[in-house]
């Protein structure tokens, strides 16, 4: 396996399974290469190496792929799911990990690595076992070393250390030994497990590279990044459109909406801005409807209230979210969401009031 040296350096993710690696395989468009000793895939931003589960195969697969690439990597980022060892830690948190430990059959190795990160602070460690953990007693004995278990990340930490590359830990909890264990149900999760690892890595800017983010004036469908529910109402909005517009071209919609619409941030803002653009072209009203009702909670917001409402604008119903700091806060947002004409919102939904802006 030989690895054509990039003009600059980039990132290596590793993975265990390819299924925590799909979105970011989709969404960097990487490319299968084929490797005697490893599996792995190329973009312009990243290498996307999957390694295998445990300890052995990660150590084996990554020292290959960097004996073969020798200054192509510029930092190393394990990226995957693990299990809780706490309850204090949430199923679907996403955490940077500090410090990983090793625990063998016969007990813990007193060899730990650390992760290096420009400016966020990590507070969760890792320890990585020889084994499953699937049973409460496991669990427990392995609480006084980490909040988190995996299977490989104290191997990549060992292997990037060898090599003097820096090195990130970022770790979804799919689950707990502490609750019932089902390896089934995390392995028909792992496509939504990778789209919000894809999400938190790019949030963090760590995966950025000019030229490559989705523009107004030159997007074709394959260049967004769509979560499975986004790819969803994409084209659902798609077909309606065609019917409304006469238009045949997916591409060409799209295009002509991204014009429309505004650039975010990232791939998966500018997603949600095309989303919203097309929305408002196939129901005019929605943005006087949308105005009213953000009109209505406005006194909420000025508490410094989040309220949204549904997507689908079906219902008067919102969700909000407050932080409370003393009961002159709950007084007074008791009396904010008293003075709420909830029966004028139902009546805007269903259109029985005047929508003039």
């Amino acid at each position: 396996m030989g690895v054509e040296a990039p003009l600059q350096p980039k990132p290596l993710l590793c993975f265990a399974h390819q299924g925590e690696a799909t979105a970011f395989i989709r969404a960097l468009h990487a490319e299968r290469k084929k490797g005697d000793t490893c599996h792995w895939f190329d973009s312009e931003q990243a290498f996307i190496l999957v390694t295998g589960e445990g300890i052995d195969s990660a150590q084996v697969s990554l020292a290959a792929f960097l004996a073969s690439c020798r200054g192509t990597v510029s930092r190393i980022m394990n990226i995957g799911i693990a299990g809780a060892l706490t309850p204090a830690i949430a199923e679907g948190s996403i955490h940077l990990v500090r410090t990983i430990y090793r625990y063998r059959d016969s007990g813990p190795e007193y060899k730990s690595f650390n992760c290096s990160y420009e400016k966020s602070k990590p507070l969760t460690d890792l320890v990585t076992t020889d084994f499953r953990v699937t049973e409460q007693a496991q669990a427990r004995k392995l609480q006084p070393f980490a909040g988190l278990v995996d299977r490989e990340g104290w191997a990549i930490g060992h292997v990037s250390n060898r090599f003097s590359i820096p090195y990130k830990c970022i770790k979804l909890v799919s689950d707990s030994p502490l609750k019932n264990f089902s390896h089934e149900t995390i392995v028909k999760l792992a496509d939504d497990f990778s789209e919000q690892l894809y999400e938190f890595v790019q949030a963090h800017g760590w995966l950025e590279k000019p030229g490559l983010q989705v523009t107004r004036a030159d997007a074709p469908l394959s260049n967004l990044y769509l979560t499975t529910a986004q790819r969803q109402k994409l084209f659902s909005l798609l077909n309606k459109l065609k019917i409304k517009e006469g238009e045949q071209s997916d591409e060409l919609l799209v295009k002509k909406y991204l014009l429309k619409s505004a650039v975010g941030k990232t791939p998966k803002e500018t997603t949600n801005h095309l989303l919203e653009t097309m929305l408002r072209a196939l129901n005019p009203t929605r943005t006087v409807v949308e105005k009213k009702l953000h009109d209505s909670v406005q006194p909420l917001s000025a508490l410094g209230a989040k309220v949204s409402f549904r997507q689908d604008l079906e219902a008067a119903d919102f969700h909000l979210s407050i932080q409370v700091d003393s009961q002159e806060k709950i007084n007074e947002l008791t009396k904010k969401l008293s003075a709420i004409d909830f029966f004028e919102m139902q009546q805007v939904i269903a259109g029985r009031v005047t929508l003039e802006d």
